[in-house]
């Protein structure tokens, strides 16, 4: 599951929760990557070594300037018979801090 707390802006753009699980056979290899709308990679995360824990949370700060952001999570579990994975997907678009709280004024 990805869940999200913040308020999509520049002054706080919030975090991604994410809580990964397989009661069965446990967690093999968690890879996280947070890409930015033009495709490139902000940051990578890759967590293994997990050496029978059966769940995991992670909590992942969404970068704090203006655009679109898009986390990616596949996980693999533990199962020696054949190891399978899961992929989830989210996407926030962080907008720009307006302290006044009002609209914009447009000229026209």
């Amino acid at each position: 599951m990805i869940g999200y707390a913040g308020n999509a802006h520049t002054n706080d753009p919030g975090e991604w929760i994410v809580d990964i699980a397989d009661l069965r056979t446990g967690l093999f290899e968690v890879n996280i990557t947070i890409y930015t709308s033009n495709g490139g990679i902000e940051s990578t995360l890759l967590d293994q070594n997990f050496n029978g824990i059966t769940s995991k949370s992670y909590t992942v700060p969404v970068p704090p300037i203006e655009g679109v952001y898009r986390i990616v999570v596949i996980a693999t579990n533990n199962d020696p018979t054949g190891r399978d994975t899961s992929t989830k997907t989210e996407t926030i678009e962080i907008e720009q801090y307006d302290p006044s709280g009002l609209p914009p004024v447009i000229i026209g």
